[in-house]
C-alpha cells in the first residue's frame, strides 16, 4: 500500500512530513499542517491511473519555514494539478478536504475532475486512505514510491 512511504519518514531516507490519514480529523487538521509547510503530493490509495493523485501549492506561495510551526486556513487557496490527466483546478482548502472525503456536494465546489473524491470512504479496511508527501520538483527525473 501506498502508506509504506510513512514507514520510512523518519529514516534518512524518508521526510518526516509524509503522513497516511485514514480519517476526517486526521486529514483536515494534518494536511493544513503539511500545506502551509511545502507543495504536497496528495495520494488516494485506489488505482494506479492517476486519478485521485494530486500535485498541489498555495497559490499565495506563502510557506512556513519550518514544518509545523503553521497551519492553512479553511479559505487558503490551493493551485492543484491531478495527475491522470493533468488538468488544473483551484479551490480552498476546505473545498479540497470536503471533496477528499466526502465527494462532489455544495461544499466541496464545482470539480472538472473525472474522479468523485471520497477518498476515505469504507476506512482503512475498505483501502479507505490518503498519503501526503513532499512535492519533489525533481520528480521528473524519477518518481519517489
Amino acid at each position: 500500500a501506498k502508506d509504506a512511504l510513512c514507514k520510512v519518514a523518519t529514516l534518512n531516507i524518508g521526510l518526516e512530513d509524509t503522513l497516511a490519514y485514514y480519517a476526517v480529523e486526521s486529514f483536515s487538521e494534518g494536511f493544513k499542517k503539511t500545506m502551509k509547510f511545502q507543495p504536497r503530493v496528495i495520494k488516494q490509495n485506489r488505482g494506479s491511473s492517476g486519478e485521485g493523485i494530486w500535485i498541489i501549492k498555495l497559490k499565495s506561495g506563502d510557506y512556513c519555514k519550518e514544518y509545523g510551526e503553521a497551519s492553512c486556513n479553511d479559505d487558503d487557496v490551493l493551485d492543484m494539478v491531478e495527475a491522470n490527466d493533468n488538468h488544473s483546478e483551484e479551490h480552498t482548502v476546505a473545498e479540497f478536504v470536503e471533496f477528499c472525503v466526502r465527494g462532489r456536494n455544495d461544499k466541496s465546489g464545482e470539480w472538472t475532475s473525472k474522479g468523485v473524491g471520497k477518498y476515505l470512504e469504507g476506512g482503512k479496511e475498505a483501502g479507505g486512505q490518503l498519503v501526503d508527501q513532499r512535492f519533489c520538483p525533481r520528480i521528473v527525473e524519477g518518481e519517489l514510491r
